[in-house]
């Protein structure tokens, strides 16, 4: 119900009852649990509470849900609702990178590329820049191309050209 309020989806759209019923399945859902913990971050049909949306995100992270994996890590890389931790981050990152993310292979590269207190690597950077272009996210073609023109890594053995 909580989607179906969300989208508007056979219902009138509603973010006030999307809420409440995405709190009720939060109970045991982790696609709730992520779910309602974005509602939390952004103040969508509640009252925005950082602290709650990453309680809620780190519940959704115990289930392996990728997208909480990628959100908490945010929060914590920018101290949003608790302690900054870049370490603790990365760690999330890492594990939703390995599931494929793009969006967390791109986080990895940003991190690594430097800035964020953690040991700059411009070639690690640029093998997760590459591996999120790979999968189609804009943002980490344009860092892969820039990287590659401009030398940032090093001298690479075996480039590939990306076609977008």
């Amino acid at each position: 119900m909580g989607i179906a309020f969300s989208k508007g989806l056979g219902v009138e759209r509603d973010e006030k009852n999307a809420a409440m019923w995405l709190r009720r399945a939060a109970e045991g859902v982790p696609e709730a649990q992520y779910a309602y913990g974005r509602m939390l971050a952004e103040g969508t049909g509640v009252a925005p509470d950082l602290e709650e949306a990453r309680s809620w995100f780190a519940r959704a992270v115990e289930s392996g849900l990728a997208d909480a994996q990628v959100a908490l890590g945010e929060m914590m890389l920018n101290g949003r609702g608790g302690s900054r931790s870049p370490t603790d981050a990365l760690e999330m990152f890492d594990k939703a990178a390995a599931k494929g993310h793009s969006g967390a292979m791109f986080a990895l590269a940003a991190i690594h590329a430097g800035g964020h207190e953690v040991t700059t690597d411009r070639q690690a950077a640029q093998r997760w820049f590459r591996a999120a272009a790979e999968l189609g996210h804009g943002h980490a073609q344009l860092m892969l191309g820039r990287y590659l023109v401009a030398g940032t890594a090093g001298a690479q053995s075996g480039r590939r050209t990306l076609l977008a």
